[in-house]
């Protein structure tokens, strides 16, 4: 099989990030500097550099967790200004990657694994799988309700960041009063900080942003407290992957 994909496969990181790790010969395959396009098999020495030197090997099972992230922890698997990680919310072995982001202001489902063909599967732009967040938010006072749906007809229409256009987002007004509003909003792509940094274009600052559901899994129906987590079973990863 491709390096990047044995790598996945150890639960090392996503193909993609294996890619930036083959590109910076930070790979050695039978101890040569290994390169995009090798081919690799079981009978082959793999070793990976992401921090120091290890050497790795595909793993006899795969794993799932589904973890309600709370508040200040950053979705990596290791941060060397040794900041609080996700990663550390779930037993050290097997070895396991986040899929996607959430940033460290955020909460809710996130999705750690071991399994580098689901991660790539759940977050490659083409596979448009659906995100969907509560969001609650500052407005100025003196803005009418029918004034902000006007505003955020932009973020469900798309808005331009540096990065580029955002696609179109599915966005509800939940409840609304002066100076505040709760909203439900879906989108299918993950750009750095997107939720809050288009609606801040349209005059919203996002004081707390969760999410509650990834494809067809929720946190509703997995009943996860703050800070804990769940071995998702074959049957709710067959649902990740049939909504992909």
């Amino acid at each position: 099989m491709r390096l990047n994909r044995y790598i996945a496969l150890c639960g090392i990181c996503s193909r993609r990030a294996a890619d930036l790790l083959i590109t910076a010969g930070k790979v050695k395959v039978n101890g040569k500097t290994g390169k995009l396009g090798d081919t690799v098999t079981n009978s082959d020495s793999v070793e990976v550099n992401d921090g120091k030197w290890q050497k790795i090997s595909t793993p006899t099972e795969t794993i799932v967790y589904a973890l309600n992230k709370p508040a200040g922890y950053i979705s990596s698997a290791a941060d060397p200004t040794s900041k609080k990680v996700v990663t550390t919310l779930v037993p050290p072995t097997p070895r396991v990657f986040p899929v996607g982001r959430l940033d460290a202001d955020s909460e809710g489902l996130l999705l750690l694994t071991n399994d580098g063909d689901l991660a790539y599967s759940l977050t490659h732009p083409k596979t448009h799988v659906m995100k969907e967040y509560e969001v609650i938010g500052e407005c100025a006072r003196t803005i009418e309700k029918y004034q902000l749906e006007h505003k955020l007809d932009r973020v469900r229409e798309g808005i331009l960041l540096p990065e580029g256009r955002t696609q179109e987002a599915q966005i509800k007004i939940l409840s609304f009063s002066p100076g505040r509003v709760v909203l439900h909003i879906g989108i299918s792509e993950g750009k750095r900080r997107q939720i809050r940094r288009t609606l801040q274009k349209v005059g919203i600052t996002v004081i707390r942003l969760i999410r509650h559901k990834i494809g067809g899994l929720s946190l509703d129906e997995l009943h996860i407290m703050p800070g804990k987590y769940c071995i998702l079973t074959k049957t709710q990863i067959e649902v990740l992957k049939n909504g992909v």
